[in-house]
């Protein structure tokens, strides 16, 4: 649900996304600058809103660095002609890397998918197909191995648990510091 804040003097739009096995508030603010706020169920809208209100320095400033960022980043600067360009390219690097790092694992997926999405690297659906984003072949190769032992092994671990974490570590052993950088461009 879509809703406004007045920030600081800031008009701030976000999503409220209620759910019933949340415990805790979460804030997100994405790559182009959406905030999006996760909330128990249960909470009501002025506890919701107070929350915001208290977090309001630290979303004007991810905002901030997320604008500054979108600016500069390559990531953001392609275009549909580039997907269309870079898709088959994106699916070989992915198709080899995935041959090559799934020696570890030996797991079984289905389908790989090249998207042009604008906040996601990757993803793994529950029927075990695999997504990438097509700006994966402008990374460093370090990232991009990093890239596909992380969604490999969400087959095995559909969460970011300490197993999870260990799985990626078997084949990526400073996966922690690359997630960092890549959070970071």
């Amino acid at each position: 649900m879509k809703r406004e804040i007045m920030l600081e003097g800031n008009k701030i739009e976000y999503t409220l996304r209620e759910n019933a096995r949340a415990k805790n508030m979460r804030l997100m603010v994405c790559c182009e600058g959406a905030l999006t706020v996760v909330a128990p169920r249960w909470l009501g809208i002025g506890n919701i809103e107070n929350f915001i209100f208290k977090k309001a320095a630290w979303i004007l400033r991810k905002k901030r660095e997320m604008e500054n960022m979108r600016k500069e980043s390559l990531f953001f600067q392609k275009t549909e002609k580039d997907y269309v360009e870079h898709k088959e390219d994106a699916r070989k690097l992915v198709e080899s890397k995935l041959k090559e790092l799934n020696e570890v694992y030996h797991f079984e997926y289905n389908k790989i998918c090249i998207r042009n999405q604008q906040t996601r690297w990757g993803s793994c659906s529950s029927k075990k197909n695999l997504n990438f984003n097509f700006r994966i072949v402008f990374l460093p190769e370090h990232m991009v191995n990093y890239l596909i032992v992380h969604e490999l092994c969400h087959l095995k671990e559909m969460n970011h648990s300490r197993r999870f974490w260990k799985l990626v570590s078997l084949a990526v052993p400073d996966c922690k510091k690359v997630s960092r950088e890549l959070k970071s461009m």
